[in-house]
């Protein structure tokens, strides 16, 4: 699945007369199957979560095959996921109420619903009103073996961690119902003295609130990725903070941690269990070099490596009822 893509044509049909015609494509990456599935453990884990691994669900844009310019033609809403046939089946019910799947699944949800119902009250299966809350919290441990510019002088400056993280959006979280896109927010740690192994211990928590019907992975795909989401990802930076002669801030390097792994965690728990896992990342990073002509910053065409920083990610889910 590495480097490939699955294309899905649409075609204009003749019941009669001129032969059939191609209306266009959509070219949908399969590098996020790759990314979860590509270590033996964790497909194992994965395998035997309730839900599949999402790829896409999303509209995506028709590509119009006769136009250099690949304008597009159209949408056409996209449910990509990868897993076992129960776990296919699961997502199927719980999608049930939506367009993308047959309307005879409706039957299976409906006497789920009543089950549900019939259960005794100490059952854990939440009920069809309550809310799964999920919790992330992320540490910035430290850097290991910090490499920077061949001028720059240990203990002359300061040194933070930038990266951006999904966050819900304020009104989803009052409106359940209205469910919104994630979004993309800018931390910054404190400050501490820039050395070879600067260290920050610096912890920032986030707090997302979904219906059970509602895969938070999903969400952080569609935060996460680009334009092209061949590999979603939380990108981190590395910043030096000079004093003299006058204050600026100075990007020395460049690190992403793939969501592919935060979302692992999140599949690996049962369902209706209030859990709480913990893993640790030790994420390359690659030095950045300043161009002097455009005063902007650019990765090198052969990648510098420039150390690791170690994050640790905590999460946790809980039901509210």
């Amino acid at each position: 699945m590495h480097q490939n893509f699955i294309i899905i044509e649409l075609w204009d049909k003749k019941i009669s007369g001129p032969s059939d015609q191609i209306l266009g494509f959509v070219k949908i990456p399969l590098e996020q199957f790759h990314i979860s599935f590509r270590d033996k453990q964790i497909s194992r884990v994965l395998l035997r979560a309730q839900y599949p691994v999402i790829s896409v669900d999303s509209w995506m844009a028709i590509i119009d095959p006769f136009t250099s310019t690949n304008k597009s033609s159209g949408e056409i809403q996209v449910f990509l996921a990868m897993g076992t046939t129960e776990q296919i089946t699961a997502v199927q019910v719980t999608n049930a109420g939506g367009d993308l799947f047959p309307s005879s699944i409706n039957n299976k949800t409906t006497s789920v619903i009543y089950n549900n119902e019939q259960s005794s009250p100490t059952s854990s299966v939440s009920s069809p009103s309550s809310l799964i809350e999920h919790h992330f919290e992320i540490m910035i441990e430290s850097i290991n073996g910090l490499r920077a510019f061949e001028s720059m002088v240990w203990g002359e400056s300061d040194c933070f961690i930038q990266y951006s993280f999904p966050i819900e959006h304020e009104q989803q979280l009052t409106n359940v119902n209205a469910i919104k896109p994630f979004k993309l927010h800018t931390i910054r740690t404190a400050t501490t003295l820039c050395t070879s192994d600067p260290t920050f211990h610096d912890t920032n928590k986030f707090r997302y609130v979904l219906s059970p019907a509602d895969a938070l992975h999903k969400y952080f795909y569609a935060a996460c990725q680009s334009s092209t989401p061949i590999e979603a990802s939380i990108p981190f930076e590395v910043w030096s903070r000079f004093y003299y002669p006058n204050i600026r801030d100075q990007l020395l390097a460049k690190g992403k941690l793939s969501a592919a792994k935060l979302c692992s965690m999140t599949t690996m728990m049962e369902a209706d269990i209030n859990e709480k896992s913990m893993q640790s990342f030790r994420i390359p990073l690659e030095i950045v070099r300043d161009d002097p002509k455009h005063e902007q910053h650019h990765c090198s065409s052969t990648p510098v490596y420039g150390g690791d920083l170690l994050v640790t990610v905590t999460y946790k889910r809980n039901v509210i009822m």
